[in-house]
């Protein structure tokens, strides 16, 4: 079990409580665990600092805390994938990505790299959720549009076009992200949004209501608010990952986690990584 000095987390604690009646009558921590903008980084990022980032980290410090919370939720911000057409590299990713048993998973440009046959491959191995795609009932595009809804949270996942600056959308059908709930929720609401902060922001003035915004494609790595809701980013290359916390009567907690070189790799993913880079030298 991995465990962090206080120093080394940022603890953002909201203004409101959450209502008892929104996470039942069982009063136990209900945890999300938030990761984005991974970047194909299989291993060390060589990142700055401490910082080292890596999905093989990333998977022993996600075993970690589900060893500590029985009720966690792990999802992704998108932007996993590399950011350019490399199928080898992102094959290996994909391979990871389902090896860690992801709850679900936002569609980032990124996802679109190796364009959409490769997303359809990707849909029937990894939760992949966009709700804002204009599509009807029997299409392709439907198996995407769920909302999670899990341990007392509904958790909404939303794709900004603006973030196809430079990898096209290749048919996907965008829309503009809207809020998709009841304006009086019975249990907390969490939005998974792929785009700017500062559309992140945008969107939240739209949707008072939502407790947290989990925010990728942008890579600044902090927590921030827009009116009562929270927002949060967490780097680049998998530098650190988000840890939600949310209590009954109690105010949602944010934990910014860095994925340090003090972490061992995960030996399963440490393994398909050696496999991966022993492809390149012909191995």
């Amino acid at each position: 079990m991995i465990r962090f000095p206080l120093t080394s987390l940022l603890i953002i604690l909201l203004n409101f409580a959450v209502p008892p009646q929104y996470l039942g009558a069982v009063d136990y921590p209900r945890m999300v665990v938030f990761t984005a903008n991974i970047n194909a980084a299989l291993d060390d990022c060589g990142c700055s600092g401490s910082a080292a980032g890596g999905l093989d980290r990333i998977k022993t410090l996600v075993d970690s805390l589900r060893q500590q919370y029985s009720q966690l939720l792990l999802v992704d911000g998108g932007d996993f994938l590399s950011s350019y057409s490399q199928p080898a590299l992102n094959h290996t990713v994909v391979d990871i990505m389902t090896r860690m048993a992801y709850d679900a998973m936002a569609v980032g440009d990124q996802e679109l790299v190796e364009g959409t046959g490769f997303l359809d491959t990707m849909a029937r191995r990894l939760p992949l959720r966009v709700a804002n795609l204009k599509s009807k009932a029997g299409e392709r595009w439907q198996q995407f549009k769920p909302p999670l809804l899990k341990n007392g949270l509904r958790l909404f996942f939303f794709t900004h076009r603006e973030a196809f600056d430079f990898i096209p959308l290749n048919g996907l059908p965008l829309t503009d992200p809207t809020p998709q709930w009841n304006p009086a929720p019975t249990m907390p609401i969490i939005v998974v949004f792929h785009g700017s902060l500062e559309a992140a922001r945008k969107f939240a003035r739209t949707a008072p209501d939502v407790s947290v915004i989990l925010v990728g494609h942008d890579q600044r790595k902090g927590v921030f608010r827009e009116g009562r809701t929270v927002l949060v980013t967490v780097g680049t290359e998998g530098e650190a990952v988000a840890l939600v916390r949310f209590a009954a009567g109690k105010p949602p907690q944010v934990e910014l986690l860095p994925v340090v070189r003090t972490i061992p790799p995960d030996p399963e993913i440490r393994r398909l990584v050696e496999k991966f880079y022993q492809s390149l030298n012909g191995k």
